[in-house]
């Protein structure tokens, strides 16, 4: 998503920018951690499990691919078959997995409930427990959730993804509604499965797969070929995402042995050998090793595109690993005054250093930035301050519960690199817009790229009519959802959509409200349209039941109601 609408994440560095943060209040906050924070919870959700997606065996592939494209087209024009089969492998992975990101993204934010009371530090509620909660007991996981979900901003945005276009570009629509048919298909196989389990699977199972890694590397020199590989692959894990039968117990085994950063730990129970996974790395390596070669080659070259000389260009690399290692939660202007007095941005006058944000540590007098981060597994939160000259002092850090680690070296390199990498990827990638795209692009690029673009579409069309057993009903949905999304569901009726809305986000929260469609009804009246008679709501979801024939978002079995999307 580009800067200036909500929050976003880069792909390539991996840096979430959130907007509507107010960093200066949330650093104050970090003081006393008490439940006024909940409002920022959401966007964070769903930003990190973006992050988090693309901290993975596939992430660092697409980064690397993506710096290569941005360099080396302008650079090494002779190399354009290269060059063109690595933007249609890089489009066509995009395409199919962007919608799945939101998905997950979405569901982090408007689904994720807690599972028992440890939250695992290396998912995304384990970081939000971390960055957000009010201490290291379950108080947040229960409570903090249970008032995120009452939240009427939340509500809002969930109401407005009923009327999104279905599409893969953003993939809203599309990547919610595969996604949770997807954990609806396994609550059918006989496994209710718990939504971080299922997040932590799903981002393992496409963004750890070692076939998707071993197809984008490969020596196939047709861009066609690789697109179709990448298709074939990516339509069968779906497939079995939605029918294997033994996915159920895969599923609970992989979460007794994961650990997010060792895949390969979990090779039998993501359908992959282990062997895949040494392999995958040994091609990340040799994609590494290859850019750095180019690079050698004629820096000269590479120094006229990328405007810097070639050893900031080899640095480039490990800046970028370093960036989609880490997640910045907050930054802000800090002064220190002669007398040792802070004064954040946002606050009227110098106050006392507060001892939970700098420690022992003693500041000179002068302006800093002050940025507190967090690893991507979140076992620590730290707090750093950067002077005008860029050098870096720690302050102090966070351990989550159970963890040992802290700041080190790269975090350090990352909290004095970010910048000025994000001004360089942003530079380079205006550039390949406009010159090393030129040389790249064909009618046959364009082909294979709109192919891709419409297969994708597809997919994810017959993905969120996943439930429909009859052929034809499915056909007829998936077309109705290409052409229109969800809006002939609604009617075009807002209150209905908050209505539906608010009903999903209490059905996933307050357990014994579960599938009883009148008392849903009632709540969400009461959290979210107090200004509506509950005669006038009990009509517009009956409403939103008689359109919704297929069932794509509620369906009433008897006396429960099944909410699907």
């Amino acid at each position: 998503m580009p800067p200036g609408s909500r929050s976003w994440t880069d792909t390539a560095t991996n840096s979430i920018f959130f907007r509507g943060l107010d960093s200066s209040a949330y650093l104050r906050w970090l003081t006393r951690r008490d439940m006024r924070g909940v409002h920022l919870v959401g966007q964070f959700l769903h930003e990190f499990t973006h992050h988090w997606c693309y901290r993975t065996l596939l992430g660092a592939t697409l980064a690397v691919t993506e710096l290569r494209l941005s360099l080396f087209t302008e650079a090494f024009p002779d190399g354009r078959a290269i060059w063109a089969r690595d933007l249609v492998a890089y489009r066509t992975i995009t395409n199919l997995l962007r919608p799945m990101s939101e998905g997950l993204s979405q569901m982090a934010e408007y689904d994720l409930t807690h599972i028992d009371d440890e939250a695992h530090a290396g998912t995304p509620l384990g970081a939000s427990v971390l960055c957000f909660g009010a201490g290291a007991d379950d108080q947040f996981r229960h409570a903090m959730l249970q008032m995120l979900r009452h939240s009427s901003e939340l509500l809002d945005r969930k109401a407005s993804l009923y009327f999104k276009k279905f599409e893969v570009e953003d993939g809203y629509l599309p990547g919610y509604m595969a996604a949770k048919n997807a954990a609806w298909s396994i609550i059918g196989r006989g496994y209710n499965v718990p939504i971080e389990v299922f997040l932590a699977y799903v981002r393992s199972y496409f963004w750890d797969d070692p076939a998707l890694i071993s197809i984008l590397v490969s020596e196939e020199m047709h861009g066609g070929k690789v697109a179709s590989s990448l298709h074939r692959r990516f339509r069968e894990r779906l497939l079995a995402l939605y029918t294997a039968k033994d996915l159920p117990e895969r599923i609970q085994s992989f979460w007794k042995k994961w650990t997010p950063d060792e895949p390969a730990k979990c090779a039998d129970e993501l359908g992959c050998e282990e062997r895949e996974f040494a392999e995958a790395v040994e091609n990340i390596g040799r994609l590494e090793q290859h850019f750095h070669a180019l690079v050698d080659k004629d820096g000269a070259a590479v120094e006229r595109v990328a405007g810097m000389p070639p050893d900031q260009v080899h640095a480039l690399l490990q800046a970028i690993s370093d960036s989609r290692r880490y997640v910045v939660v907050a930054t802000a202007e800090m002064v220190v005054g002669e007398d040792g007095g802070i004064t954040l941005a946002g606050e009227g006058e110098a106050a006392a250093p507060a001892p939970e944000l700098v420690g022992s540590v003693v500041l000179p007098p002068g302006r800093y930035e002050l940025t507190a981060v967090i690893p991507t597994f979140a076992t620590f939160l730290g707090v750093l301050a950067i002077d005008a000259e860029g050098n870096v002092s720690p302050l102090t850090q966070i351990q989550a519960p159970g963890c040992d680690d802290g700041i080190r070296q790269s975090t350090l390199r990352f909290v004095s690199n970010r910048l000025a990498l994000h001004e360089t990827m942003e530079r380079l990638r205006r550039r390949f817009f406009e010159v090393g795209v030129k040389v790249v692009e064909s009618k046959a690029v364009s082909e294979i790229s709109d192919w891709s673009h419409e297969q994708a579409l597809r997919f994810y069309a017959a993905a969120a009519c996943a439930r429909l057993q009859d052929k034809q009903k499915a056909a007829a949905a998936s077309e109705l959802l290409l052409t229109e999304g969800l809006k002939p569901v609604f009617g075009r009726d807002a209150v209905a959509a908050r209505l539906v809305a608010g009903m999903s986000m209490l059905s996933g929260t307050d357990q014994w409200l579960q599938q009883n469609p009148d008392a849903l009804v009632k709540f969400a009246k009461l959290y979210y349209l107090p200004e509506f008679e509950e005669e006038d709501l009990l009509k517009r979801r009956d409403a939103v039941l008689a359109r919704d024939r297929d069932g794509l978002v509620l369906r009433q079995t008897g006396e429960f109601l099944l909410i699907y999307v």
